[in-house]
Formats: structure tokens, sequence, C-alpha cells
């Protein structure tokens, strides 16, 4: 109760404070507000990236034989997860956060997040598994390979619950639904395909363009599928299999798609090096992401859609924001700390009823180089697009977003305070 009423009285300072501090805080230029953030540390292609469901951490696989897993704000190492023999095309975590699949060749490893220890390995396939996903309740793991066959294993013992067949080319791609009540599949066969999740059975075949589909994925609300062509991405209805539209996106060679989290984006890693955001029900190219000197493998958006993780054949993963957003959190923490310094004194935040936690936190995002780009370069959209508004003050209530830093110094404190 002390930590919470001493918040109440950091909110009312940095409401009042706010608009002094921001001025230290770096500006973003108005007209590029899209930045990256690199992360380094492969020596390989980095094929898959994923966020953590609390968007705290990202996971990234790569040609190196290795996993990452990293803090995704300071870009931190946490993990490298070694014993892979093979190149690691699909990362993914659980639902609850405590355990990370990946690749290794024939088989595919779960590990626990915390510790970088391996849990168990799944063998059953003939082939390399290019792509694994887990369940919504993360009591499956789901794996598609090269030897045509998509598998579902139980998470709990490592047993496997079914083999699904049909395809007659490698799958490269599998998701389940959100209500974890179907399995989608894509492959070079030239089709997608879903299944029911538990029974096994095929519900629908959707055929492609061409006979290369790279990727597939659900939309949040699990009412459309979308799978990429060689240079366009289909839209179908989940439940009656039919085509709702297609979007061309201006690029070619698509290699990866991912649903932003309401389900308005489109965000698609591309052979031309960019990774790109459509709208999803207009098609209209709402930013082209500029940077990576290489094929962009893998496209994830974090959990709460303000950022954009990218992976690519040049060694690297990218973590794209808006610095619109990012310096509204650095000016309110900056504010934040300054009243924290007055309040505490020589005291420590124990003495005081704080957090020390909380204090850190609070300090480290108050520093300038907190969201910088971790090589001083700007990589920004491409000129003449404009960026819609982003980030983590458009989940918050109308009236806290009408005095500016007010929406990012309440969120800083709820999310601290409920840790």
């Amino acid at each position: 109760m002390k930590t919470k009423l001493f918040a109440i009285s950091l909110l009312s300072f940095a409401a009042l404070t706010h608009t002094n501090y921001q001025i230290a805080a770096a500006a973003p230029d108005p007209r590029n507000p899209i930045q990256s953030r690199i992360l380094g540390g492969h020596t390989g292609s980095v094929y898959s990236v994923a966020f953590s469901p609390d968007g705290s951490k990202l996971a990234t696989g790569s040609n190196d034989g290795t996993a990452l897993i990293l803090d995704a704000r300071s870009r931190k190492l946490l993990h490298t997860l070694n014993g892979h023999t093979n190149p690691i095309t699909s990362v993914a975590f659980s639902p609850d956060g405590s355990m990370i699949a990946g690749s290794d060749g024939r088989k595919a490893r779960i590990w626990n997040t915390s510790s970088g220890s391996l849990v168990r390995t799944l063998r059953g396939h003939t082939g390399s598994v290019y792509s694994v996903a887990f369940s919504p309740d993360g009591s499956m793991l789901a794996t598609g390979s090269d030897d045509c066959t998509a598998h579902v294993w139980n998470t709990s013992s490592g047993s496997l619950v079914r083999t699904l067949l049909g395809h007659t080319g490698r799958i490269n791609s599998v998701v389940f639904s959100p209500d974890g009540s179907k399995l989608a599949t894509s492959s070079f066969d030239g089709t997608a395909r879903i299944w029911d999740a538990h029974s096994g059975a095929l519900l629908h075949i959707l055929n492609g363009i061409t006979i290369y589909i790279y990727s597939v994925a659900f939309s949040p609300d699990g009412s459309m599928i979308a799978h990429s062509d060689d240079h366009t991405v289909r839209i179908l209805d989940t439940h009656s299999g039919t085509l709702v539209h297609t979007l061309s996106c201006n690029t070619p060679n698509i290699y990866s798609i991912a649903f932003s989290p309401d389900g308005s984006k489109l965000a698609i890693g591309s052979w031309e090096h960019t990774a790109r955001i459509c709208d999803t029900h207009s098609g209209t190219l709402v930013h082209t992401l500029i940077g990576h000197t290489a094929r962009v493998t893998s496209v994830a958006f974090s959990p709460d859609g303000s950022k954009l993780a990218t992976g690519s054949d040049d060694n690297t993963a990218r973590i794209w924001y808006d610095t619109r957003t990012e310096n509204k959190m650095r000016g309110a923490a900056l504010a934040l700390a300054c009243a924290l310094h007055n309040r505490l004194g020589e005291n420590s935040p124990a003495h005081v009823g704080l957090d020390p936690y909380l204090v850190r936190e609070i300090a480290m995002l108050a520093r300038p180089d907190s969201f910088g780009p971790i090589d001083q370069e700007e990589h920004h959209v491409q000129a003449g697009e404009q960026p819609e508004r982003q980030g983590l003050t458009r989940y918050l209530p109308a009236v806290t977003i009408a005095v500016p830093g007010i929406a990012a110094a309440a969120w800083l404190l709820h999310h601290f305070m409920h840790r």
C-alpha cells in the first residue's frame, strides 16, 4: 500500500514536470520515426525470431546452430542454447513463456527459458524439421518437416500424439489457431492445409498461385488465415476456405508473414532485404523497413504490437520501434527518476518502502541510450510513407493520453507494481 500511494505522488510529479524533462530526451525526426535496434551474436543467417508472451525476451534461431535468448529492450544476451548440431530454422516460446522450442535437423528440442537447460528432445521425423509451434494451452507442439509430414507432440511426456499426412512437398510452416482447435501447414507442394488439431482430420486444402508457399498465419481472432506465395499473400476465410482477398504489397519472393496482435496489419519478410507492413483489409503499404543487407527470413510482432522483430541472412536480428512512443516513455521515466532521487536522498529504496527493482528499472528507462540503436546507425521507413500512431499509449484509457507523458508514466507504474 505504501508503494502504491507513493506511485500516485510520482504520477502527479510526472504530469507536472513532463514537459521540462522530455526536452532532455533525444528528439526523434518526425519525418522518419521508425528506427531499429540491431541484435548481433550469430555467425550465420538468422532464420527465426520470436517474442516471449510478455514481450520482454526475444529468441533467435540461426544457421550457426545456436539459439539465443536476449532481453528485448537492453539487448543483453540471457542464454545461448547450445547442443544443436544443425541449423535452427524455427524457434517458438510456449504460451506461458517457461519453455522454448527449436528445430535441430530431424529433431526438435525443448528448453527451459529461465535456465537455458534442455528439457527434452523429440525424435520421429525422417527429414529436417523446418517449423515448430506450441498450441495455445502449451500442451502440444507441432513440427513440420521436409519428410512431407507434420507431427503433433505431447509437451509434457514428449510422446508423439499424431502424424498428419497428405502434403507431397516440404512443410515450411506450422501454426495453431488462436483457440487451439485447428492446425495449419504450408508446403512446397503448392498448398496450405487446415487440420482439426484434436482429431487430425483434414478440413481444407488451400491452393496457392505458385508451388512455393513459405509461410502461413492465423489472424488473432482466428477468422482468417494468410499464406504467402512467391510474390503475394492470400487471405482466406478459416471456416469456409474461400478467398477473401489477395495482397501484393509490391514485393517479390515473400518468405515470412505475421499478423499484428489486433489483426489490422500484416508484416512481410522479403528476399529483397526489406520487411514491409501492409494494411490487412485494403492491402495498402504502410511501412517499408530498410536496414537489412540480405534476405529477411522471419518477422514477428511483439505481443502489444508496438515493435516488430526481423531476422535476416545478414546474420542479424533487428527490433523496429516507433521513436515517438519510446521518447514519451523515456521522458516520463526521467521525471520519475528525478522524483525518486529527491525522495530517496541517501536512503535505500527499501528504507522508504519502495521496491528496489522498480527503482532500478525506472532509472534504466531514463538513460539517454535506453532505446537507441546499438550501432548508433539510424534505419528508417522509406521516405514519403506516413507512419501511424503506435505503441503502448493506445492501450490506455483515452483520458490519460490527454496530457503527454502521463500515459507512459501510468503504464510504467502499473507494470512495475503488478510484475
